[in-house]
């Protein structure tokens, strides 16, 4: 090989090593992560109460120093990051009832912060006065990571546990303890009264007192007086009250959830509020009504009144009570309205409609809608659910008999047998 092309050689070498790219990594330096918490919005709780407690977890930890380095690779972690974080609050020896279990916070990096939010009940017999409760923390955070040539990282990470104390407050309140409940006329789709006796068992007494109460969610009792005041209300106060509630329509036969509360002037001449006291109302089934006699009878082109006996199935009386009955095609009628008075649970009573069937109409059993209109306990307005009335229609169909009939037509056999006894009996 000459001298020549040994130079060239060397000048495409040196050229080659000049225009290979020269990686700069950074390396960062730091303590680690450093975790704080504290509670976020008021720190004052009342006794009975269940609330939600957002904590707010801040992470202080910083880069101490970071080297830029030739052929290195910047890692993807930085070392003052608390990384897959786990917060747990616990109660201590504070009495209080976390319902929440561990939570998932993720990652914070430094100079950032996170909330997370615990449920927790504060016994109502708790004592006024600070209480601590322990925040648990669990994490990682790299702690190195070693070059592997041009393109690999390994990292080291290291697992920590923190515990933070957070302070907390019980201030004096009214607690309010339900001791008994009575509920009188209240029936799905109608209207009641709910008579409530209470205690205030707290540390003070509530000055300008209201008592409240509020739908529970979507329950279906529904106040219609929503506040009794009661002016003063001493520890250790009974005091009774008597709303009026209603039940919706579509309510079953059980108890549903209604909240209770005392709004009241405290120890520093602020508005505040008791404890939620969830209590349960029971409300009967919606007053029914059915037919108990059989199908009436018509023949085409018939004019006559027909008789619709009503049984009241429910288990609340129905006062003023009115059948109306709803003619359709073949039937028409100028007298669709019946007065069936009070009805007891288990009464029945007859209403009296004229109804007219048109001329050659086809021999079949028809059903008529019809329904009841009556007053509540609370002499509300309610309408029942609706009837169906039967008829048999024939061209060779008797007349309609009525029960009244039938039952005068028994009594005036019965006198018939009872006379032909007697004579039997003197002969």
């Amino acid at each position: 090989m000459t001298h020549k092309l040994y130079t060239i050689i060397a000048g495409i070498a040196i050229i080659a090593l000049l225009s290979t790219p020269v990686f700069a990594g950074t390396k960062y330096y730091s303590g680690g992560p450093a975790l704080s918490a504290s509670v976020q919005g008021m720190n004052e709780l009342s006794p009975g109460e269940t609330i939600s407690l957002t904590v707010a977890i801040e992470n202080q930890g910083v880069i101490d120093y970071k080297m830029v380095q030739e052929g290195s690779i910047t890692p993807d972690d930085m070392p003052n990051t608390a990384k897959h974080v786990v917060a747990t609050l616990k109660s201590g020896d504070s009495g209080i009832v976390v319902k929440s279990g561990s939570v998932t916070v993720g990652d914070i990096p430094g100079s950032q912060t996170k909330p997370v939010t615990f449920t927790i009940t504060v016994p109502v017999d708790a004592s006024q006065g600070t209480i601590t409760l322990p925040l648990h923390i669990a994490y990682s955070n790299m702690i190195s990571a070693t070059q592997e040539g041009l393109e690999v990282i390994n990292y080291n990470y290291k697992s920590s546990e923190v515990e933070i104390p957070l302070t907390l407050v019980i201030k004096p309140s009214v607690v309010v303890k339900v001791d008994d409940i009575s509920v009188v006329g209240l029936n799905a789709g109608t209207e009641g009264y709910l008579t409530l006796t209470l205690t205030n068992i707290g540390t003070i007494g509530g000055k300008d007192a209201t008592i409240g109460i509020k739908q529970n969610g979507n329950s279906p009792v529904v106040p219609t007086d929503s506040s009794i005041y009661v002016g003063e209300l001493s520890v250790g106060e009974k005091v009774e009250a008597k709303f009026k509630i209603s039940a919706r329509k579509g309510a079953e036969e059980q108890s549903y959830p209604l909240d209770l509360f005392v709004a009241y002037e405290n120890l520093e001449g602020i508005v505040d509020t008791s404890n939620v006291v969830t209590i349960g109302v029971p409300v009967s089934g919606k007053i029914t009504f059915a037919i108990v006699n059989d199908a009436n009878q018509l023949r085409s082109g018939q004019k006559a009144v027909i008789e619709v006996a009503y049984e009241n199935t429910g288990n609340a009386p129905a006062y003023e009570a009115q059948a109306r009955i709803s003619a359709v095609d073949p039937f028409t009628t100028n007298d669709d309205n019946a007065y069936l008075g009070d009805l007891l649970p288990g009464e029945s009573a007859v209403g009296k409609f004229e109804l007219k069937v048109a001329n050659d109409v086809t021999e079949k059993t028809y059903t008529l809608d019809s329904e009841v209109r009556y007053k509540d306990a609370l002499n509300n307005d309610v309408v029942s659910d609706t009837v169906k009335v039967k008829i048999d229609v024939g061209k060779g169909a008797k007349a309609p008999i009525s029960p009244l009939v039938a039952l005068a037509a028994l009594g005036v056999i019965g006198a018939v047998c009872a006379f032909g006894k007697r004579r039997n009996d003197r002969e």
